[in-house]
């Protein structure tokens, strides 16, 4: 998928707008795993998560989006950060190639905070998903203290409910009948 050039608003900054950005970034925990690294979002991200939400990868989350509508979403995730201590990861392989996002976030109509996992099609099915957002909850329990998480998966997108299961994940009908 060939995306558009940038919008103005897509464009890093320059000189202290930029150091101050990356001082920002620099309060979100990395992690790391194996194979991965969960790092703070910087706006070179956005083409690939705009590449997921605009695709047809997007359509049990609500898409396929526009590109504006995905950057509500990515400024939403990244916002998450300062409103709740939680937030977006970019998840990169160790040369920094962007695979996906793996997020703790409590979105608009969201009980919990959510766990969630979104990959670019080139890295799916190598378990990149399941190392991600093991690490992501992990982290989200043990060093930011929220008491539980949910995935809010379509029932018919096998390969989340697969990586909600290979977490130990439990389905909750209760919830579910909840959220629709």
């Amino acid at each position: 998928m060939s995306l558009p050039p940038l919008h103005p608003w897509e464009r890093p900054e320059q000189g202290p707008p930029a150091a101050r950005a990356a001082e920002l970034r620099g309060l979100i925990p990395t992690l790391s795993t194996a194979r991965l690294t969960l790092r703070a979002p910087n706006l070179d991200d956005f083409p690939c998560f705009a590449e997921i939400e605009m695709s047809q990868r997007a359509i049990y989350m609500g898409g396929p989006m526009t590109r504006e509508d995905s950057w509500l979403d990515f400024a939403q995730c990244l916002n998450s950060w300062l409103l709740n201590g939680y937030g977006m990861w970019t998840v990169t392989d160790y040369d920094d190639v962007v695979l996906g996002f793996v997020t703790i976030v409590r979105g608009y109509g969201d009980l919990e905070p959510e766990l969630g996992y979104f990959f670019l099609e080139r890295a799916c099915g190598q378990g990149f998903a399941t190392e991600a957002a093991r690490s992501a909850r992990d982290y989200g329990i043990a060093e930011i203290g929220v008491p539980s998480l949910v995935s809010y998966v379509d029932a018919r997108n096998a390969a989340s409910i697969a990586v909600a299961e290979r977490l130990d994940a439990k389905r909750d009908t209760r919830a579910e009948a909840s959220f629709k």
